[in-house]
């Protein structure tokens, strides 16, 4: 004999037999930090996960950004390196304590104008990352953005409007915009 079951505000249960089966595999498992583990924090992760693959812009959308406000991306280079910084997160930065509330204000302000929702960090010598668009959580994901003098940017790509298949994990895919600047792409596991 089968019966519905319904509860206020979730969708009805296909049958009475699949919630007492899910009743018995949780009387057999001896863990109770296992059964809150498998049903509240798993179902949690997958309805927080990305449905598909992220939604970046596209190479010729970046690139008009940059163009349109290259002189304040070059100002905001400058500012970043008299500051001596070598990470500005709209939420951290660091070293911590070394910019004022008030300038890492203006860093957000212009995070915000340059739709740079990453921030931005130094990557080896002259090198900057500027993360515009991200996706996923910290122990996995992805991020499109802008380098500036990357030291060795390989490899190159005609385009990242699609993530490259050949791409390796925490390994950045460069597409050439001009003297100095790239796109990069990047996704770790």
């Amino acid at each position: 004999m089968k019966r519905k079951v319904k509860f206020k505000n979730c969708q009805p249960l296909r049958s009475l037999e699949r919630a007492e089966n899910a009743l018995l595999f949780v009387r057999r498992s001896p863990s109770l930090v296992r059964n809150l583990f498998l049903f509240f924090f798993i179902p949690t992760i997958l309805a927080c996960a990305p449905a598909g693959p992220p939604q970046f812009p596209t190479d010729s959308e970046m690139i008009n950004h940059l163009e349109s406000n290259f002189s304040e991306f070059e100002n905001l280079l400058l500012m970043f390196e008299k500051d001596g910084m070598s990470v500005v997160h709209p939420s951290w930065v660091q070293p911590k304590n070394k910019i004022s509330e008030a300038r890492l204000a203006e860093y957000r302000d212009i995070f915000v104008r340059l739709e740079l929702d990453g921030g931005l960090r130094s990557w080896g010598g002259e090198s900057v990352r500027l993360i515009s668009h991200s996706s996923g959580f910290v122990f996995g994901g992805s991020e499109k953005g802008f380098m500036y003098k990357p030291e060795n940017p390989s490899p190159l790509y005609e385009s990242l409007d699609i993530p490259p298949e050949d791409l390796l994990s925490n390994v950045s895919a460069y597409r050439y915009v001009k003297k100095n600047w790239y796109l990069e792409y990047r996704w770790d596991d």
